[in-house]
């Protein structure tokens, strides 16, 4: 029974563990902004809680008596009931706290979750290892090894963990959410105190007593140690094993020698035929933390590098996470066999195989169109080397006096690996180093399973002095018989220990001369061994290099430090190689992400060079470069930099939505010009209008209002216009003299590269450009403000759209933070003096007359940017007739349902467009991307127009199956209709 009933209880306190955490991120995602910081810091936080947990359940275990302890704990666990029933009109009600105007959301995210969710959550960390000391006092036959209870309670993760998504999410808004949360919780302490009532009876204490356990402060009784069995495994020895290897000698075949001394306070824990020593060292406590920070390095790793590097897979997190909760569950489980037994053994031979492969999966992955396959290459990795690593903190845990201690030393590396990911790596690494870092410790962290290897004992028969092995007498003979041959003596530990130097030095010199001397003529031998095509001769080069030296790395599998210094010496040479073969101008990192500039050519009368913006793997835009004579600047056949590409070419969905308010007309029509000539795409009348509308003041002036010229007073350029998301900047080449363009953007990283300035505010004008700035910060020693491709110099700026649209006179204007707080901030003008500490908000109410909403990256969707609620406040800042644009481009999730539901039930009209090029237009065309968007806009009053009906469909591009280029998708009825209380990114994937 007790059994049963601390087995279920830990259930139930790890599903709800797991449960808060994406409610609570959920909750706080649209006042801080939704921004990585905010999931960064969660995650930081939640693990730092943990740790604080596991602190107070060692120090109250250790340093008070079992009734007293009950009694701490229960008191503690009715402290969450104020948090969760008392302190707000709702369970964590955070819409009653908000973050200061223009505070750091990093700040603001601590302070919410340490005032609303601090206390409820460190109560329930504290269950798993408070749970499982207090069921060893209940005298269970399995309490002496209670360790198999954590297998229970990581099933309880899991499961949140994989109904969430499915079962929670889908049908149940945020603030149900909570209540199921606080009920769940109250459930809990019904279980807790069964637990309590069933650890309080004395006999209870009877029990534990003939156990040969004791309470805090007593002396336990000595255990008995038996040696190790023969498993064929060494795992790294404890200092009590050590101590008692010392004392006692064995000889093949005989009895012990000297005098056998138990270890001493020994209470050891037999499982498997193993059996752990109770003595707890410093080397031992680093040891627990080194294999618990590994794992959960790389399940962040790993996830990272998938999402980023390979393929943004929505909802992909829940796999690597899953799979280290199962290992958690696998390792220390009983059944069907004990997992630290024979499949450890298993685990720890084929995992040198399995990091082998994700590595080489990794480098052909890069370089072929097959995703699928890295990315298994990579759970497999992954999950071996946390079976691995979890399977020795198995192996290795003490009895169960150290039981706290142990959970403790596990949750610092826990912390430790997710802080290196997730705050060290992003300052202080420029690229996405954590993954092979964690790569190379996991096979540091391998126990000894030899004491050498072929290579030891060819080398040993020649540095070595040479020794006749001796035969068996032969029955009636006199004396040992001799072989003909004579053998190595055995390899001494010195030369050994230097072979762990010698031969991952010697394999790098070997693969530098594979990859950088005969690289041409492995391409030569793998295409006359028959590969004919550019994939199979690039496979068969990779294979012939760094596949060689893998397979090399896997002889390795008995020497920790000999393989593991062979798998980096491949990681860290294939990263000068890759990098050698990339046209990057710029490579830097920030929370958001890894941002690198690469540069290309594209052919139209000649190579025309350009530049492109690429975050994790995505391409965020493009921008031609300059012409090298200053003569053809501003030429429309010859300077091609202010051409809109990618998604926002000017014959695109966003481009024809921009050529509506276009003083000049479409591109359709009869009067159209040809559009397929880059001229016609190239050229920009309308940036003559405000000079225009200058001359008409003067006339007015004058007192010539009566004349038609007079008119002109009262007309602006080109309406005003806001983008969120910066990216390139292209949308400011369309832009004229005097029209307002307000950016969003939340990266600086992405700012700079468009306007290296520093001003120390949050919002840039064309005023902080101005020639001879002093705060302006060029990007290298030597600028240039035109890129020559091979002149070894860099541009001041990457992207030139931001700095030739203020060069013309347009009011561009970039507005740091996340759009949704910057919009809700109050409105002042940017050229007013501000107070100290003022943040002006965004544009004010009735202002833009379209809005580009376009920050998404891929999967990476900032739900709140797409909720019922953030449309609300984007059509509070359009005017009436404004056209919000939402970009919608996405292999993995259909976006138009979401738009299409949430204008349907504000009463706003929609169209969805999507471009598709014959192939002869595309041909004379550069850089232009398909793109899908949608756009939306408010009913128009009855009797006129709607604001929708003049986007137009340009000459020579087709419909897409059956689908027009603009059509209106079918609303759901409200199914996918997002707001800040419900938003479900599970129902909208693709090919569901």
């Amino acid at each position: 029974m007790a059994l049963v009933v601390f087995a279920v209880t830990l259930f139930v306190s790890a599903f709800i563990l797991f449960l808060v955490q994406p409610i609570i991120g959920k909750l706080i995602l649209p006042m801080l902004g939704g921004t990585p910081q905010v999931w960064n810091t969660c995650m930081v936080f939640f693990q730092m809680v943990l740790l604080a947990g596991y602190a107070y359940t060692h120090t109250v275990s250790t340093k008070v008596k079992l009734r007293t302890q009950l009694i701490i704990h229960g008191i503690l666990l009715l402290a969450p009931l104020y948090f969760l029933f008392a302190m707000g009109s709702k369970p964590f009600d955070l819409q009653s706290w908000l973050p200061p105007l223009g505070s750091n959301p990093l700040f603001s995210t601590l302070s919410i979750l340490t005032v609303f969710v601090g206390i409820p959550f460190f109560v329930v960390s504290t269950s798993a290892p408070l749970l499982q000391k207090w069921f060893v006092y209940t005298g269970h036959h399995a309490a002496k090894d209670p360790y198999f209870l954590y297998a229970a309670s990581n099933v309880g993760s899991l499961l949140a963990l994989l109904l969430y998504p499915v079962a929670v999410e889908p049908f149940m808004r945020l603030t149900p959410q909570t209540w199921l949360w606080a009920f769940s919780y109250v459930a809990l302490l019904g279980f807790v105190a069964v637990c309590i009532a069933m650890v309080w009876k004395p006999a209870g204490h009877a029990k534990f007593a003939l156990a040969d356990h004791h309470e805090p402060g007593a002396e336990p009784a000595a255990a008995p140690g038996n040696p190790q069995p023969n498993t064929g495994v060494s795992a790294a020895p404890s200092a009590a094993s050590s101590t008692a290897a010392k004392s006692t000698a064995f000889k093949k075949g005989g009895r012990p020698t000297g005098k056998f001394t138990a270890p001493r306070k020994e209470a050891a824990v037999e499982i498997g035929g193993i059996q752990a020593a109770d003595e707890v060292t410093t080397w031992r406590r680093l040891r627990w933390i080194g294999l618990a920070a590994v794992p959960s390095s790389l399940m962040l790793g790993v996830t990272t590098h998938i999402t980023t590097d390979l393929s943004p897979i929505p909802l992909f997190w829940l796999i690597p996470l899953s799979l280290y909760l199962l290992s958690f569950i696998l390792v220390f489980s009983r059944w069907p066999v004990p997992w630290v037994g024979t499949p450890h053994t298993y685990m720890l031979y084929t995992q040198p195989v399995f990091i082998a492969l994700l590595v080489f999966g990794d480098i052909f992955g890069a370089n072929a169109a097959d995703l699928w396959t890295p990315i298994t290459l990579n759970l497999f990795g992954f999950f071996s080397t946390a079976l691995v690593c979890h399977g020795e903190l198995a192996k290795d845990r003490p009895g169960t006096r150290h039981l706290t201690e142990f959970y403790l030393m596990m949750s610092v590396g826990g912390m430790l690996g997710g802080m290196f990911n997730g705050l060290f790596a992003p300052i202080v690494f420029p690229q996405v180093w954590e993954f092979p870092i964690a790569v190379m410790c996991a096979c540091l962290l391998r126990p000894k399973l030899r004491e050498g290897g072929w290579s030891d004992e060819l080398v040993g028969g020649i540095l070595e002095p040479q020794t006749a092995a001796a035969a068996p007498a032969h029955k009636g003979a006199k004396g040992p018989q001799r072989h003909h041959g004579a053998t190595a003596a055995p390899v001494s530990e010195t030369t050994s220990t230097a072979m762990d130097y010698i031969l991952p030095a010697a394999n790098a010199l070997l693969l530098v001369l594979l990859v950088f001397v005969l690289e041409g003529m492995m391409t030569s031998l793998s295409v006359a061994i028959g590969g004919k095509s550019d994939k199979a001769v690039a496979g068969m080069r990779l294979f012939l290099t760094f596949g060689v030296v893998l397979v090399i790395s896997c002889f390795y599998y008995g020497r920790p430090m000999r393989y593991g210094l062979t798998v980096a010496a491949v990681l860290i040479i294939y990263g000068f190689y890759s990098s050698r073969h990339e046209n990057t101008l710029y490579s830097d990192r920030s929370y958001f992400g890894v941002i690198k500039i690469r540069y290309s050519f594209a052919r139209e009368n000649g190579k025309l060079p350009y530049s492109t913006l690429i975050h994790g793997h995505i391409d965020h835009g493009m921008n031609l470069f300059k012409p090298e004579d200053r003569k053809d600047w501003g030429d429309s056949e010859k300077d091609y930099s202010r051409l809109a590409t990618t998604y926002y070419h000017r014959l695109g969905p966003a481009g024809v939505v921009m050529e509506k308010f276009n003083w000049w007309g479409h591109f359709s029509g009869p009067r159209a010009p040809d559009i397929s000539s880059l001229k016609a795409l190239n050229t920009y009348e309308a940036d003559a209008r405000m000079p225009v509308s200058q001359v008409g003041a003067v006339v007015a002036s004058l007192g010539a209002s009566n004349l038609p010229l007079g008119s002109l007073v009262d007309l602006w350029s080109e309406p005003p216009y806001a983008i969120i998301g910066l990216g390139t900047g292209t949308m400011a080449s369309y832009s004229r003299p005097y029209q307002h363009v307000h950016y969003y953007e939340i990266d600086n990283h992405i700012r700079r590269l468009s306007l290296p300035v520093d001003t120390g505010k949050t919002y840039f004008t064309w005023e902080n450009f101005t020639p001879g700035n002093p705060n302006e910060i060029p990007m290298d020693p030597f600028t240039f403000d035109v890129y020559r491709p091979g002149s070894g110099s860099r541009p001041k700026t990457f992207f030139t759209y931001l700095k030739d649209a203020t060069k013309r006179g347009s009011e561009v204007e970039v507005l740091m933070g996340d759009a949704r707080l910057r919009m809700a901030l109050p409105y002042k003008n940017f050229h007013a003096p501000l107070a100290p500490g003022e943040v002006p908000g965004g544009g004010p109410d009735n202002f833009y007359h379209m809005m580009v909403v376009d920050a998404f990256t891929s999967d990476a969707i900032p739900a709140h940017l797409l909720t019922k609620e953030s449309f609300e406040m984007y059509f509070k800042k359009l005017t009436q007739d404004g056209i919000l644009c939402v970009h919608t481009s996405n292999r993995y999730v259909d976006l138009p349902k979401v738009v299409a539901d949430i204008a349907v039930s504000l009463d706003l009209e929609y169209k969805r467009g999507h471009d598709s090029p014959t192939k002869e237009i595309l041909a004379k065309q550069i850089g232009h991307t398909t793109s899908e968007w949608v756009m939306v806009a408010r009913r128009a009053p009855l009797g006129t127009d709607s604001y929708l009906k003049d986007l137009y469909v340009p000459d020579g591009y087709q419909t897409e199956g059956n689908e027009s280029y603009w059509s209106i998708p079918s609303a759901s009825g409200g199914r996918y209709l997002w707001t800040d209380d419900y938003y479900n990114l599970w129902s909208i994937l693709r090919g569901r």
